[in-house]
C-alpha cells in the first residue's frame, strides 16, 4: 500500500489519482461525482470539472496548474491557490487514492468555484493539453 499525505499537506508535487469506485455524469456543463463507498455526492462547476479531467495519475497539481495559467493566460499563483484548494477539497471527500483522513460526509457537496479562465463554454482538457483553443487564443 502506499504511503498517503493528509489534505493540507497536497502540494504542487502531488500527483492526484481518482480513486477507482468514483464515477461521474456531465449535467449541464458540471460534473456531478459519486464515491459510492461514503454515499457522497459532489458536484464540479465548469472549472472544477476541467481540473478533474487532468488527473490522469501523471500530471502534478503544479503541471495542471501552470498548463491551465498559460492556456488562458492567468495568473499562475492564483491558479495554483485555486487547483490546490480544490485538489484538497477532493482529497477530504475522500475521492483521490493517497489522501489519507477520513473520508468526507455522506451528503452532497459542491465543490468552490476556481479562478475564472474562461468565459466560452465547450473548452475540453485530457490531461495534457486543451482541446479547443482559449477565447482570444
Amino acid at each position: 500500500m502506499s504511503p498517503t499525505v493528509p489534505p493540507e499537506r497536497i502540494g504542487p508535487g502531488f500527483v492526484p489519482r481518482p480513486r477507482s469506485t468514483v464515477r461521474s455524469v456531465e449535467l449541464d456543463g458540471e460534473l456531478v461525482l459519486f464515491e459510492p463507498t461514503t454515499g457522497g455526492l459532489h458536484a464540479l462547476d465548469p472549472i472544477g470539472a476541467l481540473v478533474w479531467t487532468g488527473f490522469d495519475g501523471r500530471a502534478t497539481v503544479g503541471q495542471v496548474a501552470a498548463e491551465l495559467s498559460e492556456a488562458f493566460g492567468a495568473d499562475p499563483e492564483a491558479v495554483l491557490a485555486d487547483v490546490l484548494e480544490l485538489v484538497r477539497g477532493l482529497g477530504r471527500a475522500g475521492l483521490l487514492r493517497g489522501v489519507g483522513g477520513r473520508p468526507g460526509p455522506r451528503r452532497a457537496t459542491h465543490a468552490r468555484p476556481t479562478v475564472a479562465l474562461f468565459d466560452r463554454k465547450g473548452v475540453a482538457w485530457d490531461g495534457h493539453r486543451l482541446l479547443q483553443d482559449p477565447p482570444g487564443g
